[in-house]
């Protein structure tokens, strides 16, 4: 969790390694905290493209956004990501 941090963590300086999948729903409550990027896992791409349905909308509020294969990644590992 972004609350959890053991370190000073500020969103609109930071960019976040965010662990799980890049769903449209946490990639929500990532830009409503304000932060400058995030790299997110694609949990498998999935149906409708939903692992990653966070990239377009990050993509529309000019926030870049990536994510990466959980084939690469474990999900949920921040180190991993």
């Amino acid at each position: 969790m972004v609350d959890q941090s053991l370190v000073p963590i500020e969103p609109t300086r930071d960019i976040l390694v965010h662990a799980a999948f890049a769903a449209v729903a946490p990639s929500i409550g990532l830009l409503n905290r304000g932060f400058r990027g995030f790299i997110a896992v694609d949990a498998g791409i999935g149906r409708d493209e939903a692992g990653i349905g966070g990239l377009p909308l990050a993509d529309r509020h000019g926030v870049p956004a990536a994510s990466i294969s959980v084939y690469s990644a474990d999900l949920c590992a921040g180190r991993s990501v």
